[in-house]
């Protein structure tokens, strides 16, 4: 923004009443639509295994509020996953912190500034430096005085308003410090704790290899080289080269996809043409995949359909060929009798024959699905990384940390990412690609902050009263008859194009991310959370330290580097009105905004218009997730701001206090109610925040110190030095002290965990249970359970984690966590959406955003989905149901009871697929993993596939 805008009129009650508005409209509106529409406000309550447990929360208008605020967090860590607990608490220790900062400073701050020079602001109206005095900082150290006095003793006059500044700095990074160090305790316990319960998971137990030697590119070589060293080894596979499959399974997708838009566009979706049976036409269609598949060379002709070098006359015999197989759609009239749709035999020749489509489009879709099954069986050269999964969590933990080859740079091993996490296209990219693409997204985006901001900048000071006034000098007149109006476009909107242009660059930052090469989605969010808090630190407060021209401040900081105090002394200050106006905008109005889910409101309406098949209007119903990469940037500068200000303009803590507030009601209902993700990050996002808010405090200490210089207060601005090494200590030391539990679990967790109990009445040793299981022996043997106290207690004194965790599991129904432990379950096949919608059936789970041209199915191994992947198939039109109601009360039901279900047992999914979940259960038959490539090896016998 322009750093000369003035703050004139009553801009802070504008944006208050603009701000408030906005807010208190979005909560009424969200309150009283949410009941209405849970496909769009409550879409996680609509997966399969989801569990009430927040009682009477649609009794009312607004009882929402109360059962999410008293949902435990340490329930949410068990319910949701780490990474939800790990966001509320980040929000929890903001709201404190600036709960009893503004505490301070209307109990403090604000009358101590009130009564020096009577304005609640830490600047006094005539303090403000002006750009053009030079650096106050460098003279600081040489000001007149008695020269037979040492300097040290040369004491300003202190007052009770520079004094207390002081002893606000001192105050703040203490508290700042302490809430830090508790949250990163918090953090490491939960990260700990939710870890134990997934010790029997397969990625707790797998380990990622990279720079595989070559001869340890097979898959019993691998094991075999990690079994001499005495871990016991489960499986292990090696990611294949798949560059021709994949472009293989790009063009299946496409001729399907195809295929089911025709279908669509002939019979409508949902259709009531007669004669028609969507199981019937999937029969069909398997056998004519089962013929074709023994056609040969003359299918493939037929399919391509243009890529070979005939006539007409010979493709059309080709075709008619095709037409003696099994046809779909044979006996099945349309609505209206309309014809079946048809198409040129060459897409690109409009003189070419037209044959009909269905039948072309089904036969080259066939023709590529048996490319893919012969290039799948064949196999392919291997890649240089491999994962391993191991009999038990310990030994993946101990490989993990370990160094295993002599030769450096081979076999470097790391904790594996979950397989849904995984980018697999971005998997095996050679170490030296992976490197130039990150020095050319690293140029693209210096290059895009320099180029973002001056647009941004342009388009800030259109609503500039200067520019206002130079071309619309009508409005400029109109603006100064009404102060609430002009305050309005030259001080609130400024803060509202800001917002508004920043959210666009997440976009850019993640699609860049991907460039780059980065090998899980969530070290994609963490690519673009440290980016984007980087941008936003730049175009949101140090933006004004650009009064001219950036070579213009870099002369000046070259010639002395000592000006950046004085730079701070004399921008900060100036923008502590849009600091403010910006935090206020935020509270009030963005975070209730969010509960309106205004992108997927949007991006459903304008999905609904484009949809036409099944497939399309099931993928538009999925479960939003959350995403790291924008929510904590967005609250860090907040926090960043509330810090920095907090002296200079005491009352934006109380906003910033607010915001917190806010973001923690808003962001508890979504991870409860809206959000689902099918894998989790252990975590990641929290060391990056704390040490963001580390930088943000000392930000602050730096712009006290040049407050302190500015006011030529010598003793103050040499107190202020001991805080800002302090800080940086403690950055190290939280850095030293916490890193490796954050990444690793401690094996002495692990080994009470698998330790062995004597079973009640055998004498014979039984692990430890899973923790649904755990909790249901504990309460139907509360006796033999009692019995054992004493050693528990014991074993409790030697790991308070294990102790904690007991303790933990005792308040938990088992049912509650079936949607969130289903994720790591070796049972679980598919993740699937059980609402009731006309167009669709949810035949078959969700293909969107994760390989092309594969499904995004449970992984039970470690493998490249283009090999292993579960290939979707054809989705034909849904039916037009006569009884909605009774298929209303069926689906009701089948929710019902799948809430209220245990962890699925081997019969568990074939007792909770009612209605929509039968046709699931016939697909999942249907759709098995095709040439898996792992390796069993834990019984060690010839189990190579």
């Amino acid at each position: 923004l322009p750093p000369n805008m003035h703050y004139e009129g009553p801009w802070l009650q504008q944006q208050l009443i603009l701000s408030a508005s906005i807010g208190i409209a979005s909560f009424l509106i969200f309150s009283l639509i949410r009941r209405r529409s849970p496909a769009l406000f409550a879409p996680r309550t609509k997966l399969r295994g989801f569990a009430a447990h927040a009682k009477g929360i649609d009794d009312g208008v607004f009882n929402w509020i109360l059962p999410t605020l008293k949902t435990d967090e340490i329930k949410i860590l068990h319910i949701v996953g780490l990474d939800a607990a790990i966001l509320l608490n980040f929000f929890k220790m903001g709201f404190w912190t600036f709960l009893f900062l503004s505490l301070w400073s209307c109990c403090v701050l604000i009358p101590v500034n009130y009564y020096d020079h009577g304005s609640m602001e830490g600047v006094a109206p005539g303090e403000e430096p002006q750009p053009e005095k030079p650096g106050n900082f460098t003279e600081l150290f040489s000001l007149p005085g008695d020269p037979s006095l040492p300097w040290l003793w040369r004491l300003p006059n202190l007052s009770l308003y520079h004094f207390t500044h002081l002893l606000s700095t001192y105050i703040f990074t203490a508290l700042i410090l302490r809430s830090v160090y508790k949250a990163y305790n918090k953090f490491v316990r939960s990260r700990q704790l939710y870890a134990l319960d997934l010790l029997q998971s397969i990625p707790a137990r797998t380990v990622e290899v990279r720079n595989l030697p070559n001869h340890l590119r097979k898959e019993r070589d691998l094991a075999e080289y990690f079994e001499t060293m005495g871990y016991a080894v489960e499986s292990t596979v090696v990611v294949r080269e798949v560059r021709g499959l994949k472009d293989m399974l790009t063009r299946r997708a496409n001729a399907l996809y195809q295929l089911e838009n025709a279908w669509c566009n002939w019979l409508g979706n949902p259709t009531t043409a007669e004669s028609y049976d969507p199981d019937q036409v999937c029969k069909l269609s398997q056998d004519r995949a089962h013929a074709l598949a023994e056609g040969g060379e003359r299918m493939v002709f037929a399919a391509y359909g243009g890529n070979v070098s005939s006539t007409d006359d010979e493709r059309a015999r080709l075709l008619g060929t095709s037409d003696q197989l099994p046809d779909p759609a044979a006996g099945i009239t349309a609505p209206k009798n309309k014809p079946r749709p048809t198409m040129h035999v060459q897409s690109w020749n409009p003189f070419s024959r037209k044959v009909d489509a269905i039948t072309l489009l089904e036969t080259r879709f066939r023709v590529y699905d048996e490319a893919v099954r012969r290039l799948r069986s064949k196999g392919s050269k291997p890649s240089f990384v491999g994962f391993v999964t191991f009999v038990d969590a310990m030994s993946a933990q101990v490989v993990a940390q370990s160094v295993h080859y002599p030769i450096p740079g081979y076999c470097k091993t790391s904790l594996a990412p979950e397989p849904r996490d995984i980018v697999w296209s971005n998997v095996s990219v050679p170490s030296n690609e992976r490197r130039v693409r990150q020095l050319l997204v690293s140029a693209f985006t210096i290059a895009l902050f320099v180029f973002y901001i001056p647009p941004l900048t342009f388009l800030a000071s259109l609503l500039s009263p200067n520019t206002i006034k130079k071309y619309l000098p009508g409005l400029y007149d109109l603006l100064r008859k009404n102060r609430r109006l002009e305050a309005l476009v030259s001080t609130n909107l400024p803060s509202v194009v800001l917002i508004g242009f920043n959210a666009l660059l997440p976009l850019i930052l993640e699609w860049t991310a991907y460039l780059q090469g980065i090998k899980a989605r969530s070290l994609i969010e963490m690519s673009v959370l440290k980016r984007y808090h980087l941008f936003l630190m730049i175009s949101v407060i140090f933006i004004f330290l650009i009064t001219s021209t950036a070579l213009g401040v870099l002369t000046d900081l070259a010639g002395n580097p000592m000006r950046i105090i004085d730079k701070l002394a004399q921008s900060l200050p100036q923008a502590r009105h849009f600091s403010l106006s910006y935090v206020v905008f935020q509270s009030l109005a963005i975070i209730p905004l969010q509960l309106l889910q205004l992108p997927v409101t949007f991006g459903r309406a304008f999905g609904r218009l484009t949809a036409k098949t099944p497939r399309q209007h099931a993928e538009l119903n999925a479960p939003p997730q959350l995403y790291s990469g924008s929510v904590y940037p967005a609250a860090l500068i907040v926090f960043t701001l509330g810090i920095l200000y907090s002296i200079v303009t005491p009352l934006i803590t109380v906003f910033a206090m607010i915001y917190f507030a806010l973001a923690y009601l808003v962001y508890k209902y979504k991870l409860l109610f809206v959000f689902y993700r099918s894998y989790e990050s252990r975590g990641q996002a929290w060391p990056l925040s704390s040490m963001r808010c580390i930088w943000a405090l000392l930000l602050f200490q730096i712009f006290q110190l040049s407050l302190f210089s500015v006011r030529k207060q010598l003793l103050l601005s040499t107190l202020t030095l001991p805080l800002i090494a302090f800080t940086f200590w403690f950055q190290h030391y939280l850095s030293r002290t916490f890193t490796e539990l954050s990444e690793y679990v401690s094996l002495s967790s692990i080994a009470e965990i698998n330790k062995p109990s004597l079973q009640p009445g055998t004498g014979k040793a039984q692990a430890t249970l899973a923790p649904s299981a755990e909790i249901a022996n504990a309460v139907a043997n509360n006796g033999s359970a009692n019995d054992n106290s004493k050693k528990q207690q014991v074993s409790q004194q030697r790991n308070p984690i294990v102790a904690l965790r007991a303790e933990a599991l005792d308040g938990i129904d088992p049912s509650e966590t079936v949607l969130s432990r289903k994720r790591y379950s070796t049972k679980d096949e598919t993740l699937f959406i059980a609402q009731k919608d006309r167009h669709t059936d949810y035949r078959e789970p969700p293909a969107a955003g994760y390989y092309y041209g594969i499904l995004n199915t449970g992984r039970r191994r470690y493998g490249h989905p283009a090999v292993a992947g579960t290939l979707p198939d054809i989705w034909p039109p849904v039916c037009v149901d006569d009884d909605d109601e009774k298929d209303d009360n069926e689906q009701d039901q089948s929710v019902s009871h799948s809430d209220t279900a245990g962890l699925p047992a081997d019969n568990s999914d074939r007792g909770s697929l009612t209605g929509v979940g039968s046709v699931l259960g016939r697909t999942r038959r249907q759709s098995r993993p095709h040439e898996a490539v792992v390796v069993s090896l834990r019984k060690r016998k010839s189990s190579l596939i």
